[in-house]
């Protein structure tokens, strides 16, 4: 295994790893990418751009093809823990309780600060609204006027995680999923079990998989609303998810430093993704391949 170095502070990380740990493959990154001045927390993803939020305070935008750094957002004042993207904008919540909206076509430019009033831990656009996840509910924005269009509180704790399918808004918190729909944004159903805090949510087809604070992924049949399985393996609380349909994988990223790959079709693992060494708050898919943030202050890349 050799890593080189370059001055652009991007590492490339040559060879597979063959090593069997717990029964899985043990697989090394293909490139670290280094800029940020602090933990990672959060991706999101243009054609042109990975997204990227940090406790330096910065939103960054890299390169997609060559993962150099293209830009670099100041103006928050705490840790940036979420990004997203809707349209030619780049939307980021932070630790001092504002969003902000960044303009790619004005040179990535803030057009707009809003006050949210407490921290958003996770940011989601769709449907022309943008849902900001924050303590005991879902504040609502319609991204075409700009208004504030109202809160969802029908939570029991901090909203750590955010999916919108096929017209519902899934929210999670504190040993429950909420299941909303974005017409009329009314609470349609709870899951729950014992799984504390949740931290991530994907869903495939008629399956919800929701990363928790137990170590595991809770899967949810969303047809009788019913957990049917979890998944253990982690060591430490599932901080994020992401989905390769096309390869039908599910990926997980730990506290415990590692990101497992799961088969979606029989649920079980077969790969284990090492080189963070400190815990793993965010994945991303795009067609280059697994994108991964840590708050050892790297991103990496996995093909």
């Amino acid at each position: 295994m050799l890593t080189y170095p370059c001055v652009c502070g991007i590492s490339f990380c040559l060879g597979w790893s063959g090593n069997l740990v717990d029964g899985l493959i043990s697989v090394k990154c293909k490139q670290t990418i280094e800029g940020h001045g602090g933990p990672v927390w959060a991706l999101a993803k243009t054609d042109a751009y990975i997204i990227s939020g940090s406790s330096d305070t910065t939103v960054q935008a890299w390169d997609v093809q060559s993962m150099r750094p293209v830009r670099t957002m100041s103006g928050h004042t705490s840790i940036v823990h979420s990004v997203e993207v809707w349209n030619n904008t780049i939307i980021s919540g932070s630790d001092d309780r504002c969003l902000k909206f960044w303009d790619m076509d004005q040179d990535f430019k803030c057009v707009k600060t809003i006050r949210a009033n407490n921290v958003a831990c996770v940011l989601r656009a769709a449907s022309n609204h943008l849902f900001a996840g924050l303590y005991k509910t879902v504040k609502v924005w319609n991204l075409e006027t700009g208004e504030f269009a109202g809160d969802l509180d029908n939570h029991n704790h901090w909203v750590r995680a955010l999916n919108v399918t096929k017209g519902h808004l899934f929210s999670g918190c504190y040993n429950v999923i909420n299941m909303i729909d974005l017409g009329t944004f009314k609470h349609m159903k709870s899951m729950t079990a014992n799984m504390g805090s949740v931290y991530s949510i994907v869903v495939d087809n008629n399956m919800l998989y929701a990363g928790t604070y137990a170590n595991s992924i809770s899967v949810y049949d969303l047809r009788t609303f019913e957990c049917v399985r979890t998944l253990t393996g982690h060591t430490g609380a599932v901080y994020s998810l992401a989905l390769s349909k096309g390869l039908g994988k599910l990926y997980s990223g730990s506290y415990d430093n590692t990101i497992r790959v799961w088969d979606l079709n029989s649920l079980s693992p077969i790969q284990r993704f090492v080189g963070h060494t400190s815990s793993v708050e965010a994945l991303l898919t795009t067609d280059t391949g697994l994108y991964s943030a840590s708050t050892d202050g790297t991103i990496k890349l996995w093909r």
